[in-house]
């Protein structure tokens, strides 16, 4: 596969560059990513549950411009309600789709897991919590391209989500992240992410801290 006038090179190696834009990418809004996922899920949890509804639904989005990306997510849910029929907890199951082009990355991917609501009522935060994995094939276009398979494993704790408009704007995710190359056969890469405020948070990937757009 190439992009533009540069070809991949397999015998190039992964590194912690690497890593940081395939999260990146993964996790960014307007790259169809995770945090686009769980805003438009956080806004159908919302109005889903003043009903104590379950059942299931298919959220999608696109996006275009600078980056071209489209996601798609199948979600099977559940509502707990109290004894006043008030929610207490959304449950869902996901199994979706992604695609997007950045300047760093091309990718293609599926995923799957559970993500739990809490945190209805107006005088309570709304929390996420659960668990992701992300199966694809990027081209990561830093330096010389090279092309791979990830599984991306990411575990969601206390995602704080801003009501007004369901907004991450707080909370941690840590990940373990498989990447296997023409050269490089399952290297693996584990860290956390801290979300300080929307659409930033800061990557951890051993004593190497980095900065990345959730945007």
């Amino acid at each position: 596969m190439t992009w533009g006038c540069k070809k991949d090179n397999p015998l190039r190696t992964i590194d912690n560059a690497d890593v940081v834009a395939i999260i990146e990418t993964s996790l960014q809004e307007t790259a169809s990513g995770i945090t686009e996922q769980i805003k438009d899920l956080a806004a159908f949890a919302v109005k889903t549950a003043k009903n104590c509804d379950s059942g299931d639904t298919t959220l999608s989005g696109t996006n275009s411009g600078i980056i071209a990306s489209t996601w798609e997510l199948a979600v099977n849910f559940t509502t707990t309600c109290n004894n006043l029929n008030l929610p207490t907890q959304f449950s869902s199951t996901l199994t979706g789709k992604s695609n997007a082009t950045t300047t760093k990355i091309a990718t293609n991917a599926n995923c799957n897991g559970a993500i739990d609501f809490k945190g209805f009522a107006l005088n309570e935060d709304m929390l996420a919590n659960g668990n992701l994995t992300r199966n694809g094939t990027e081209t990561i276009k830093i330096g010389e391209n090279i092309t791979g398979t990830t599984d991306l494993d990411l575990t969601l704790t206390d995602l704080k989500i801003e009501k007004a408009n369901y907004t991450i704007v707080d909370g941690n995710l840590s990940f373990t992240l498989t990447i296997t190359t023409p050269n490089e056969n399952n290297k693996t890469f584990s860290g956390s992410i801290d979300i300080t405020e929307y659409g930033k948070a800061t990557l951890t990937i051993g004593d190497q801290t980095y900065e990345i757009d959730l945007k």
